[in-house]
Order: structure tokens, then sequence, then C-alpha cells
């Protein structure tokens, strides 16, 4: 990840670029950390990718696509963002509800 100050047909002239890990936790979540790519000398960390150069990528695996998608929505869009977390909240809510009126239910099924 890095913010592009110039491109030519020959050179792209990127500015801080990141270096992206990521680790699971507990098997279901995962955890996104950035590093400097490279170590950064200067207060600006400038590099010049030629045409010539390869640059790898990769496709994410669908939590960490998930997880960009919702990081930069939040970002770009917050109301979106808060309105999807109300909606997921009320979700939460309705099922602890319907549990609780399952669990107080006087008539109980036994196996």
């Amino acid at each position: 990840m890095c913010d592009v100050l110039d491109a030519s047909d020959r050179i792209v002239t990127i500015i801080n670029p990141l270096m992206i890990e990521t680790e699971q936790v507990n098997g279901t979540r995962m955890n996104m950390v950035a590093y400097q790519w490279l170590p950064m000398m200067e207060e600006e960390n400038i590099m010049y990718i030629h045409q010539q150069h390869i640059v790898g990528m990769a496709h994410a695996n669908a939590n960490m696509q998930e997880y960009y998608v919702e990081a930069i929505e939040r970002i770009l869009f917050p109301e979106r963002a808060r309105e999807r977390e109300l909606e997921r909240a009320e979700e939460w809510k309705k099922l602890a509800d319907s549990l609780k009126l399952m669990a107080n239910n006087t008539s109980k099924i036994y196996h």
C-alpha cells in the first residue's frame, strides 16, 4: 500500500510504501498490521518503480477481502458503516430476545 505521487510512461513515484502482514487469532479473526516497507531513512520514504520492475501481488482470502472492504468503507462512508453497525446490533438483539423467549417457554422439549 502506498500513495502515488507521480506516474509517467516509464516511472511511478510512490511515497511511504507499507508492508501488510496478517495473523489469524483464535481461528476466526484476523489482525492486520502495516509496517514501513524498507527502513525509513528520511522523513519521507520516496521510491521510484520503473516499468522493468516486478511488483508482486496476490489474491486476498475471503476474510482479508472483507476486512479491507469494511475498513475502506469506514473511512470513505462513515455514516454507512455506522448504519451497518446499528443493523448488526439490532440483529444480535433480536437473536438474544428469541433465545430468552425460548428459554422461558413453559413447554420444554426433551430429547
